[in-house]
C-alpha cells in the first residue's frame, strides 16, 4: 500500500551573540518536505497474513492426511485379523468335528464295556468343552474386529465423499 507523508516546519535562531564579540545574528528556517513511497512488491502486511494462512492450511492438511493415512492403516490392520479370524474360526469347526466323530464316543463306550477309566471321559469331555470355548472366544473377537473396520469403513466413505 502506497504510503504520503507530507511535512512543513519553520525553525527560528536568533543569537544574541556574546560580550566579547558583541555580534547579533538572526536565523529563520523553512522547511517543505514531501514523501511518497510505494512497496514494489504489494501490501506486506497482506502478504505476512497470506503466507501465514497458507501455511496454516498446509498444515492443517498435511493433519488431516495422517488422521487419514492412521484409519487407512488401522483398516489394513483389522482387514488381515478378520482373514486370520476366519482361518482360525474354520481350524476350530474342524478340530470340533473330529473330536466329535472319533474320541469322546470311543472313550465312552470303552468305559461302558468295563475296558477305560473314568478319568479318561471326563478329560476327553473337558477337552471338546475347552475347545468348545476357544471357539466361542475367537468367534468373541473376530465379531469385535468386525464391528471396528465397519466403523472404519463408515469413517473412511465419510471422508471420502
Amino acid at each position: 500500500m502506497a504510503d504520503f507523508d507530507f511535512t512543513i516546519s519553520a525553525t527560528k535562531d536568533d543569537n544574541k551573540g556574546n560580550y566579547s564579540t558583541y555580534s547579533k545574528s538572526s536565523e529563520v528556517e523553512y522547511e517543505a518536505k514531501i514523501e511518497f513511497s510505494y512497496p514494489l512488491t504489494g501490501n506486506v502486511s497482506n502478504d505476512v497474513y497470506l503466507r501465514k494462512y497458507r501455511l496454516k492450511g498446509r498444515q492443517l492438511e498435511l493433519k488431516y492426511k495422517d488422521k487419514f493415512d492412521a484409519i487407512l492403516s488401522d483398516a489394513q490392520k483389522l482387514t488381515t485379523e478378520l482373514k486370520q479370524g476366519l482361518k482360525q474360526l474354520a481350524l476350530y469347526k474342524q478340530q470340533i468335528d473330529e473330536n466329535r466323530a472319533g474320541k469322546t464316543e470311543t472313550e465312552f463306550d470303552a468305559f461302558l464295556a468295563g475296558n477305560s477309566n473314568i478319568r479318561f471321559v471326563i478329560i476327553e469331555n473337558d477337552d471338546n468343552q475347552s475347545l468348545l470355548l476357544d471357539q466361542v472366544e475367537a468367534s468373541i473377537n473376530y465379531h469385535k474386529n468386525r464391528i471396528k473396520y465397519d466403523s472404519l469403513m463408515d469413517r473412511l466413505l465419510l471422508n471420502a465423499e
